[in-house]
């Protein structure tokens, strides 16, 4: 009987540590590549650089800039003040847009299928979309040390596929320790 309770207090502390560890759940994975969280919780402000856009790309640039700066957009969420001016920043986002395209029934939405035309008719019922993919890296403005990276979702528009490294980033902010 002795040994029978000793057992049970033995495997007590083991139960108690694994409901922890039920309790807290598993581990999330990173949504990008934090290189340094301390610096990256120390961000309060930031510039974008965006000097490897288009045109095209710059003006939905634009676009994303107006709806994330809006109240409930991805940086009052981030709680991170945009500057104009790189000097005065805590870090420069420093973002890249791959652009791709691809075709798909007219009205449809594009998928990761390639379409074959079977009859010259068909190619009348294709669209071009372009595919946009947007890349982030935020390095410490002072010492040029990287901070954080992400690679964002494809999407079908360039708004949200900016928008999509930001959210990417707000998730694994919130993961840190602060």
């Amino acid at each position: 009987m002795e040994s029978y309770t000793k057992s049970i207090g033995s495997c007590l502390p083991a139960l108690v540590l694994l409901s922890c560890v039920a309790i807290a759940g598993p581990k999330k994975e990173a949504q990008g590549e934090v290189a340094d969280a301390a610096g990256l919780l120390k961000v309060h402000t930031f510039c974008l650089d965006e000097s490897q856009f288009t045109s095209q790309q710059t003006g939905g640039l634009k676009r994303f800039l107006a709806a994330a700066n809006k109240p409930k957009g991805v940086f009052a969420k981030l709680n991170w003040t945009l500057v104009e001016d790189c000097t005065s920043a805590d870090a420069v986002v420093t973002l890249t847009m791959q652009e791709h395209e691809q075709t798909a029934p007219a009205g449809e939405h594009v998928s990761d299928s390639n379409l074959q035309m079977e009859t010259p008719t068909m190619s009348s019922q294709l669209k071009l979309q372009t595919i946009s993919q947007a890349n982030m890296l935020i390095a410490n403005r002072a010492s040029g040390a990287a901070l954080y990276r992400a690679t964002g979702a494809e999407r079908e528009n360039r708004v949200s596929a900016l928008e999509s490294p930001f959210i990417k980033l707000l998730k694994d902010l919130k993961a840190l320790p602060h």
